[in-house]
């Protein structure tokens, strides 16, 4: 397999575990949930690319470039949700605006069933791999997303130059030049130069993310956002969980196909690892 795919199913798995670390200092806490989506969807995102240049098959190629464009979609919403509640004592939102936040990914879900060339036209086997031939809602999309990633991030920089406290500024400012940094690179090579006719380099956009897990390290390190034992320790635990929930994965897919078309094996795997994950969490606590 080509060197840059198997860094994209690296960065999967690190963004997946930092989530996850995150996630568990409070997972009641809507600033942890709202940051744990915007890393899942980052992380899938990134898997959709990664299998979307190893697909073969036109059925995969389609399946995997809606994927990643609509894991996208999800990124800047939760994003804005992210930077809406983040460095509040109590959230304002009601559960309307919760919902209407990330109503328009709905919309585009229900375009690409109803409208099948709604962001890709077609796709083409290229020397240096596959590239997609955008559909007219594609340049929709994209407003959407600048839309609401600009959004974010002038929220969070609003926050930034209100804070008085020395130790609230730092938090701030690695929240928000890690993520955006991130998302900055992403739309960068997976939406404007999409829309500018060029493919080639989508498997550059998530290598961005490696941006956020290393200003995330360096606050951990620096100014103890997380007490670093107890990080390290969970490090431990979710990487041993995540790789044994993989591992049981790739096992029981290969048993799975004997009986299933590949598209319902995956979506059982899925839910299997999903089910199976808090126990196998809890085994190595």
């Amino acid at each position: 397999m080509d060197p840059q795919n198997w860094v994209l199913f690296i960065v999967t798995i690190l963004d997946i575990l930092i989530g996850l670390i995150i996630l568990s200092g409070n997972y009641k806490k809507e600033t942890n949930i709202s940051y744990f989506f915007l890393v899942l969807f980052t992380a899938a995102w990134t898997l959709g690319i990664a299998f979307f240049r190893v697909s073969e098959t036109r059925e995969a190629l389609f399946f995997w470039n809606k994927f990643f464009i609509i894991t996208a979609g999800f990124i800047a919403s939760f994003f804005l949700h992210f930077s809406l509640i983040y460095h509040e004592s109590k959230s304002n939102l009601s559960n309307l605006f919760r919902v209407l936040i990330h109503y328009p990914n709905f919309f585009f879900i229900l375009a690409v069933i109803f409208f099948p060339d709604f962001f890709i036209k077609d796709i083409l086997k290229q020397d240096w791999g596959n590239e997609s031939l955008l559909g007219w809602g594609y340049p929709y999309y994209g407003l959407y997303f600048m839309v609401f990633y600009l959004w974010g991030f002038f929220i969070l920089f609003k926050k930034y130059k209100l804070e008085n406290s020395p130790k609230g500024r730092k938090h701030l400012l690695f929240i928000l030049i890690g993520p955006s940094i991130s998302i900055f690179f992403g739309s960068l090579f997976n939406l404007i130069f999409i829309l500018l006719g060029n493919y080639k380099y989508i498997w550059l956009g998530p290598y961005a993310s490696f941006i956020m897990l290393l200003f995330v390290a360096y606050g951990i390190i620096r100014y103890r956002l997380l007490d670093i034992k107890l990080v390290l320790r969970k490090s431990f635990v979710y990487s041993a969980s995540v790789l044994t929930v993989v591992w049981l994965g790739v096992g029981l897919e290969m048993v799975l196909e004997l009986f299933f078309s590949g598209f319902t094996t995956g979506i059982l795997v899925l839910i299997i690892g999903v089910s199976v994950f808090t126990k196998v969490r809890d085994f190595f606590y």
